[in-house]
């Protein structure tokens, strides 16, 4: 008998737990479908973007559904503070939002390294203000202008779409979210001067003047090859500090440094700070690449963000140096990318040309002055980046179709002078 009523005893066991299982994930479904209901009805909007909408609502329904299936009713979180995008505290974390980011701090001897720089105001989150899941890295800096000393943000230009259809990215006008004394505050921001992606991939930023004493501006510096620098920043959400970037290149448009960070691991790290061992900002990062060899990354030398505040006093005008070898032979309008490159002799004949599709490389321009030593001119083509009517995005056209406005630049390479302008 008493093998019988244990077996009728485990049979029921083994049929009621699956059952219990899936209704205790149906009610979790069932809540997370309820909550999503209701925020839905609030998110549709009146004459707005469906198809926005419905990835936002897709989104929700698998993080919903994501913790209902994980999370067991009246279970608390322990251990360290969660945040949110926005940097939103989880009310039943302990620790503070600036604790929660020094956690990942590693331990350091200060003898081998300078000190580190806080992350709080030093370094801000730029988040997409209708969605808060688009965010990227950026730097607070100063400089002096006319005498006054002026504090800026930076970001990288290729966080803000090229395409108006694209909304996934930073618009003219975004949210700034900066880490204060361990809080999060949330300060406007807008894009007030650029360079394009093909250029120097940085974009200035004024934030809500009544805030701008809640940050702490870097200064900035110089590097060279060999030196070693540090950058901290946001990579995927998450508060990154990265040591032991040694610089392999400084060239006149770009710092080529190491990148001790797994690919996987550095999404959104674009606009973050590099720093000498001063805690100077020499640089912005702005990419990565590997090859056979090694993973390297490259920053747009810190200097140029003087040029960008000048384009912000001058209605957008400001001139950017443009390099041939170590000299400055044309002096480019900050908001101007070059379309084209092409060498010709003292008779005006084309010797060699180079289109640019994406980035330009100053190493291709002194590779072909190598093959060509005879050439007499330099001629770049230009154009310039202009914002949608809506402040969305922040256009480049390469398209040959195109009637964008173009500037030829002609450079004498003998003489080392600029010659001529066509417009």
């Amino acid at each position: 008998m008493k093998k019988l009523f244990s077996l009728l005893f485990c049979l029921n066991l083994f049929f009621a737990l699956p059952l219990a299982a899936q209704n205790y994930l149906k009610s979790g479904r069932t809540a997370a479908e309820a909550a999503l209901s209701k925020s839905a009805s609030k998110a549709l909007p009146r004459g707005g973007n469906i198809t926005k909408t419905l990835r936002n609502i897709t989104a929700q329904t698998g993080k919903l559904l994501n913790r209902a299936a994980r999370v067991r009713p009246n279970e608390v979180l322990k251990g360290s503070a969660k945040t949110s995008v926005s940097g939103q505290k989880s009310p039943a974390g302990k620790r503070t939002v600036a604790q929660a980011i020094r956690a990942h701090l590693p331990q350091h001897n200060p003898t081998d390294r300078p000190s580190l720089i806080a992350p709080d105001e030093h370094i801000f989150q730029a988040v997409a203000t209708d969605d808060p899941t688009v965010h990227f890295s950026g730097t607070v800096f100063a400089v002096e202008y006319n005498g006054k000393k002026e504090i800026y943000g930076v970001i990288a230009t290729h966080a803000i779409p090229s395409d108006e259809y694209d909304y996934m990215g930073i618009s003219r006008h975004f949210t700034a979210v900066v880490y204060h004394k361990g809080k999060p505050v949330r300060i406007p921001a807008q894009v007030v001067a650029s360079s394009p992606v093909s250029m120097l991939d940085i974009s200035l930023v004024k934030f809500q003047s009544d805030k701008e004493s809640l940050l702490k501006p870097l200064s900035l510096g110089t590097t060279q090859e060999g030196d070693v620098l540090y950058t901290i920043g946001f990579a995927q959400g998450v508060f990154q500090y990265i040591p032991n970037r040694q610089v392999l290149v400084n060239s006149p448009f770009s710092i080529r440094t190491t990148i001790p960070l797994p690919r996987g691991k550095r999404s959104g790290l674009c606009g973050s700070p590099l720093l000498n061992e001063k805690n100077e900002l020499v640089g912005i990062h702005t990419g990565s690449m590997f090859d056979q060899t090694r993973d390297y990354s490259f920053a747009t030398p810190a200097r140029y963000l003087r040029d960008l505040v000048a384009a912000y006093h001058n209605k957008g005008l400001s001139k950017i140096a443009f390099y041939v070898d170590e000299d400055i032979a044309i002096r480019l309008n900050s908001d101007e990318y070059v379309t084209s490159v092409m060498l010709l002799d003292e008779f005006s004949h084309a010797l060699a040309e180079e289109n640019i599709a994406f980035r330009f490389s100053h190493s291709k321009i002194s590779e072909m002055l190598k093959q060509f030593p005879q050439a007499k001119f330099l001629k770049l083509t230009t154009k310039a980046v202009y914002w949608t009517p809506s402040g969305n995005a922040l256009l480049v056209t390469r398209d040959w179709l195109d009637d964008t406005p173009s500037k030829t630049y002609f450079y004498d390479l003998k003489e080392d002078k600029q010659v001529q302008v066509e417009e």
